[in-house]
C-alpha cells in the first residue's frame, strides 16, 4: 500500500510537469516489475492523461498478451476519446458540445474494435459498438462491423447489425452486410437489416418488414417496422398503411398516420391528406404528434399550412410540437 502511494504521489508529478516523456515512463513501470508492486491500473490511466497517441501500440501490444488486459483496454478506450459519447444522445451532439472535448482518434478507435473482434470478447466489443456512430466515414470501422454480422454471441451481433444500418444512413457505410444479413435464420438479425436498408432507401427487406408488423413479438419492433414502411414510400403498402391508420382501435396507427406521410406520390395521396388532416382536427393526444409528423413528410402546399395553423394552436403542447416539425 505504501509503494502504490509513493507511485500515486509520483504520477502526480508527472502530470503536474506535462513532460512528453511521462507517457512511455508509466508504461515502463508496469512493463519492467519484477517484484509485482506496480498499480497497474493507476499507471494505465495515468498514462493516457496527456492525450499521447504514441502509448497505443504498448497499450495494444498488451490487450493482444493478455497483460494486465482489462486496465490497458479501459486506458486505450480513454485514449480513443469516443468514451465521451458513452451517455450522450444523438440530438445532444452539437458542434459547440464537441469543441469542448479531449481529442478524438478514430483510427485507434477502429484498431480496438478491430482487436476485440479478433480476440473474441464480448465484453471488449460491448462498450465499443453503440460508440462505433461516431467517427466520421471509415473503412476500417465498417469492416470490423461487417464482421462482427456473424459473430457468435447473438446481443452483440445484433447491436452490430443495428449499427451497421445505423452508418450506411449517416456515415454512407456499406449496405452489402445487411443484405446479406436479410438471408440468416435470426430474426432479429433479418429485421434490423432490413430497418436500417429501409431507413436509408433500400427496399430489399420490405418483406421482412411486413411480415414484422404482424409477428414480432417485442411490439416497439413491429412499431419501428410500420416507420420503416413508410419511409420506402412503397405503392404496394399504401392500402396496409391506411387501413391501420383509419382504424382506431388498431395498436399501431399513431406509427401508421405518421408513415402514411410519405405517400404524397401515391395514387391515393388525397386521401392519404385527408386522414393526417382529419387526425389533426380530431385532437388526440395518442396521434396528434405523428399526424405532424406526417403532414411534414407529405410536404405539400397544404400539408405546410396546415402545420402553419397549427403553429398557432390555442394548445401550448400542439402549438410547440408543430413548431419543431417546421424548423
Amino acid at each position: 500500500r505504501q509503494e502504490h502511494n509513493h507511485q500515486s504521489r509520483a504520477v502526480g508529478a508527472l502530470q503536474a510537469l506535462a513532460d512528453p516523456r511521462s507517457p512511455g515512463a508509466l508504461l515502463d513501470r508496469v512493463d519492467d516489475d519484477p517484484e509485482k508492486t506496480a498499480n497497474a491500473g493507476m499507471l494505465l490511466e495515468a498514462s493516457v492523461t496527456f492525450s499521447d497517441a504514441s502509448v497505443a501500440p504498448r497499450l495494444m501490444a498488451m490487450i493482444d498478451g493478455d497483460q494486465h488486459r482489462s486496465a490497458a483496454f479501459q486506458a486505450l478506450h480513454e485514449l480513443t476519446g469516443y468514451n465521451q459519447y458513452a451517455w450522450v444522445d444523438d440530438e445532444d451532439v452539437t458542434p459547440k458540445w464537441e469543441e469542448s472535448l479531449s481529442p478524438r482518434y478514430p483510427e485507434i478507435f477502429a484498431d480496438l474494435l478491430d482487436l476485440a473482434y479478433r480476440i473474441g470478447g464480448s465484453d471488449l466489443l460491448s462498450p465499443l459498438i453503440g460508440q462505433a456512430k461516431w467517427p466520421e466515414a471509415n473503412d476500417d470501422i465498417d469492416r470490423v462491423l461487417s464482421a462482427l454480422l456473424s459473430f457468435s454471441d447473438d446481443n452483440i451481433r445484433h447491436r452490430a447489425v443495428e449499427m451497421t444500418g445505423w452508418r450506411l444512413r449517416h456515415r454512407g457505410g456499406p449496405a452489402d452486410g445487411l443484405k446479406k444479413a436479410l438471408e440468416g435464420r435470426d430474426p432479429l438479425d433479418q429485421f434490423y437489416a432490413a430497418e436500417g436498408l429501409a431507413l436509408s432507401g433500400h427496399a430489399d427487406g420490405l418483406a421482412v418488414l411486413r411480415t414484422a408488423v404482424d409477428a414480432m413479438d417485442d411490439w416497439s419492433l413491429r412499431e419501428r417496422a410500420v416507420l420503416a414502411i413508410g419511409v420506402l414510400a412503397d405503392p404496394s403498402t399504401v392500402d396496409m398503411l391506411l387501413t391501420i391508420a383509419n382504424d382506431a382501435a388498431h395498436g399501431l396507427r399513431s406509427q401508421a398516420i405518421e408513415a402514411i406521410g410519405h405517400m404524397s406520390q401515391s395514387e391515393r395521396a388525397d386521401e392519404v391528406f385527408e386522414t393526417l388532416k382529419r387526425t389533426v382536427q380530431n385532437f388526440s393526444y395518442d396521434t396528434i404528434e405523428n399526424a405532424l409528423s406526417g403532414l411534414r413528410w407529405f410536404a405539400s402546399p397544404g400539408a405546410w399550412a396546415l402545420l402553419r395553423e397549427q403553429a398557432m394552436n390555442d394548445n401550448w403542447w400542439v402549438a410547440n410540437k408543430a413548431v419543431e416539425v417546421l424548423r
